[in-house]
């Protein structure tokens, strides 16, 4: 379900303009505002697998960017469906089955080696030793909107509210999609490493479980200006064996499978 609203914010209210100029002293005419700053967040987007035994470092290296940016980066772990045959790192293992239809759509459209990663959608990297260096490249660039999300859990029907708020700190002409994602932190179980090594009791943070509308989100339109707001809601149901408190609703903004302007992520659950 979505429910859309826009909302341009005038800096001149609708009072003035039933009152003539005359009755304005010249100091009152214009009233200045500051332009409002975007609180940046980097999108991260990590192919990995539990059979990929170079993707432990891969993790390593998204929890030392998202420390390092303390607070200000949205990580998704995508465990895609691979094509049988040699180099399929996703299989599951003792059961445990991570893998999603939107991580595997997103994977078909760029096929990348493992681990790779992408920030906000840029070029994908395979070399995690540059991670670091391409990560703060991204987050460096400037973004011409704010996204928030807040979320509203029913226990008893286990469906996610999640509605968000885009407001924009400058004008932007072109087309621009809103994807909301869900992810869970906190998975136990096992994953291969380097020289046959088995981590037990590994584990999966930021997993991609599914969309709430659709694996490259929906349209939010075009050719905003400074101070414009857009809001909506959409909702999801948690499947068997997803944990609430441990789920998260990611969202961001960008151009349509390309580049992401902004990100935020909040609980499901507190």
């Amino acid at each position: 379900m979505k429910l859309t609203k826009y909302t341009l914010m005038m800096a001149i209210g609708a009072s003035l303009a039933l009152t003539s100029c005359e009755d304005v002293s010249e100091a009152d005419r214009y009233i200045p505002y500051e332009k409002p700053d975007a609180s940046k967040n980097l999108l991260i987007m990590e192919f990995t697998g539990m059979r990929c035994v170079n993707c432990p470092k891969g993790a390593e290296a998204v929890h030392d960017i998202t420390e390092a940016l303390d607070g200000k980066a949205v990580a998704i772990c995508l465990h895609p469906t691979l094509p049988d045959g040699p180099g399929n790192f996703t299989l599951p293992i003792d059961g445990l089955d991570l893998r999603s239809d939107v991580a595997t759509d997103i994977y078909n459209e760029f096929h990348p080696n493992f681990p790779a990663a992408m920030f906000d959608f840029g070029d994908i990297s395979t070399n995690v030793r540059r991670w670091s260096g391409v990560a703060m490249k991204a987050f460096a660039v400037p973004s011409p909107l704010n996204v928030e999300v807040t979320t509203d859990y029913d226990e008893s029907t286990r469906k996610v509210k999640a509605h968000y708020k885009v407001t924009f700190v400058d004008n932007y002409a072109d087309e621009l999609n809103l994807t909301m994602y869900l992810t869970e932190d906190g998975i136990i179980g096992t994953q291969e490493g380097p020289s046959g090594a088995t981590y037990e009791n590994y584990t999966f943070n930021h997993v991609l479980r599914g969309s709430f509308n659709g694996t490259w989100g929906e349209s939010i339109g075009s050719g905003f200006t400074i101070l414009q707001e857009v809001e909506g809601e959409y909702e999801l149901t948690l499947k068997e064996g997803w944990k609430a408190e441990n789920c998260n609703v990611a969202c961001f903004v960008g151009q349509p499978k390309g580049t992401v302007f902004n990100a935020t992520e909040a609980k499901v659950k507190e």
